[in-house]
């Protein structure tokens, strides 16, 4: 691993005018991971998540395929889905003024519309489409909805993984969520930094020493993985060069 002394300016950590950038350049086209397939088993089964200040949900349509769209309402923009994930059964109801759409992303239904909207198209007041996007089991959203997954996975198709993550006794166990009070690109640089783990971590994680870390760049991607003994362990992750968490 190279090692680089050059590193962003400080502006890159403290900045709101950094940050909005990131936002609009970064955030709003990088493809996040929302769920795997057995999450979405029947009609109206979905997951949401965040991608930079939007929330993107992952839903099952009637016609069995998966579907993305925006989580806001297009009358006044309320968030249509309050939980991670759940069953809308089938349709999707907003609860500020229960501006109804169907699980296709079209608007079915709005209360008093003769009265107070009598000239709308309902036509043209869809859900805002996202893009899916599948890897094997695992599912991606993108807030773009003309982004390319098939381009930004593909580094990644023929790798060697430690462990099979598509077989079929695999599954979600305890998730882990961390509430960190600092810009995002800390937690990347550290999480990415393999040499620190059998020292500051001595005593929790004892290691891997850094000879047992395995790094391997896949296009925008960087895969690390720890071996002890011989043995892969279970810690994977994969990041974009970029510093954006895939």
């Amino acid at each position: 691993m190279n090692f680089q002394t050059n590193r962003p300016p400080k502006e890159a950590y403290a900045s709101a005018e950094w940050m909005e950038r990131e936002r609009t350049t970064l955030f709003a086209h990088a493809w996040t991971f929302v769920g795997v397939t057995n999450d979405f088993m029947k009609a109206g089964d979905y997951r949401t998540v965040r991608s930079g200040s939007a929330s993107v949900m992952a839903l099952m349509g009637k016609d069995g395929e998966l579907h993305a769209f925006h989580n806001i309402c297009r009358h006044r923009g309320a968030e249509l889905l309050d939980n991670e994930s759940g069953n809308t059964g089938g349709s999707l109801v907003c609860p500020y003024h229960r501006w109804t759409y169907g699980l296709d992303g079209n608007l079915r239904g709005l209360p008093n519309k003769a009265e107070c909207f009598p000239d709308l198209d309902r036509a043209a007041f869809g859900l805002k489409p996202a893009r899916i996007g599948r890897f094997n089991d695992l599912v991606f959203v993108n807030p773009d909805p003309e982004a390319d997954f098939d381009g930004w996975i593909a580094p990644l198709a023929g790798k060697a993984w430690p462990h099979d993550l598509f077989a079929s006794d695999v599954k979600e166990a305890v998730p882990l969520v961390y509430d960190l009070k600092c810009d995002w690109k800390v937690f990347i640089e550290n999480a990415i930094d393999g040499y620190h783990l059998a020292y500051l971590h001595e005593n929790t994680l004892g290691g891997p020493l850094p000879g047992q870390n395995l790094w391997e760049r896949a296009g925008d991607h960087l895969i690390w993985y720890a071996t002890e003994d011989g043995i892969r362990l279970s810690v994977i992750r994969v990041f974009e060069t970029d510093g954006g968490l895939s």
